[in-house]
């Protein structure tokens, strides 16, 4: 009579077990290292956030934000109905300092409108301006960030500044 024996399995499973393991680490560690980085060097560079001065409509007039330190950005666009699918010049004018850089991310706040941007030009060590044209979008009426990224020797500086558009 012949004895049936099963095959040893026991370390061939073991072996597959700790590669997955190392494999799942090397993800989570891979992981771990990639957030560490955005938010050294990506987050990082963002040095502060500017807040509102008042109320504003950027259809009636430029509307103005002040950094923690006091310094201001003054933000505007032209024609100020602000038409889709048109050209738009964009203002951009700073006191108290000075940007290497800057330019304006324009974000769909009620519907994904992806990237959105555009670089200014200086006109003056103060003053930047560019063209845009605001993209359509399904909806009838469409809220807007126009968030401006200044380049500083201090950092990045951002304001942010909120409008509609309409079709």
């Amino acid at each position: 009579m012949a004895v049936f024996r099963e095959p040893n399995l026991v370390g061939k499973k073991n072996s597959w077990s700790n590669l997955i393991s190392v494999i799942a680490f090397l993800v989570f560690a891979s992981g771990l290292l990639a957030s560490y980085f955005y938010n050294k060097y990506i987050l990082s560079e963002v040095a502060t956030e500017a807040t509102a001065e008042g109320l504003c409509d950027l259809r009636a007039a430029p509307c103005v934000s002040v950094f923690p330190n006091g310094n201001k950005v003054s933000f505007s666009i032209k024609p100020n109905t602000i038409p889709i699918l048109e050209p738009l010049t964009l203002s951009v004018e700073t006191v108290g300092f000075e940007a290497s850089s800057v330019r304006v991310d324009f974000i769909g706040l009620n519907m994904d409108m992806g990237i959105n941007r555009t670089v200014l030009k200086a006109k003056s060590k103060t003053h930047y301006e560019g063209e845009f044209i605001i993209p359509i979008c399904i909806n009838s009426q469409m809220e807007w960030e126009a968030r401006v990224r200044l380049k500083t020797e201090d950092g990045i500086l951002i304001a942010p500044f909120h409008f509609y558009t309409t079709k």
